[in-house]
């Protein structure tokens, strides 16, 4: 454990002066800088989860592939806002849902952390999957589609979402 702290010291502290010795170019970006952290933290994994350090190794291959389309994306397509609540969203499901204990709680045992922070992950999805249906067809046909669709999944959770929505814009 000591050596792979030290290691990690190290190429953070690699990543560092090299981030601030491009800091003078008109774009310097953090890509490479996160590369290398990435690939010490890659190796780490493989020595406790071998089948898994491959996998992470060709998404973030892929990601760093299509870093030039994702930037343009980020750039021109989404605001500042979507990003933000895309993160809180991705934040709630891959750090909240696996962190919620599965186990009865409170008065009665009957409120369980697991369903409710799954409960939150699906409003927040069908919430987002109607965002962005508004966003490709016209409003009204992307909210019909959305409820349809997202109906299916949770009828309860749609209600909850569109009785969100029609709080927020009335209209």
């Amino acid at each position: 454990m000591p050596l792979i702290i030290t290691g990690a010291i190290v190429v953070a502290a690699f990543a560092l002066a090299g981030y601030v010795v491009n800091r003078g170019d008109a774009d310097p970006g953090i890509t490479t800088e996160v590369a290398h952290v990435v690939a010490y933290v890659l190796g780490v994994i493989a020595i406790e989860a071998p089948f898994v350090a491959p996998a992470v190794a060709v998404v973030m291959t892929w990601v760093l592939a299509l870093r030039g389309e994702l930037h343009r994306l980020v750039l021109r397509t989404i605001t500042e806002r979507e990003l933000r609540e895309l993160l809180i969203f991705l934040l709630v499901a891959l750090v909240g849902l696996p962190i919620a204990p599965d186990r009865a709680m409170g008065p009665y045992g009957a409120v369980n952390p697991q369903a409710l922070a799954r409960l939150l992950v699906v409003l927040l999805a069908i919430t987002g999957a109607g965002y962005v249906a508004q966003r490709l067809v016209n409003p009204r046909l992307g909210l019909a589609v959305n409820g349809l669709v997202s109906g299916f999944v949770s009828s309860s959770a749609t209600i909850a979402a569109m009785s969100l929505r029609a709080r927020d814009r009335p209209a």
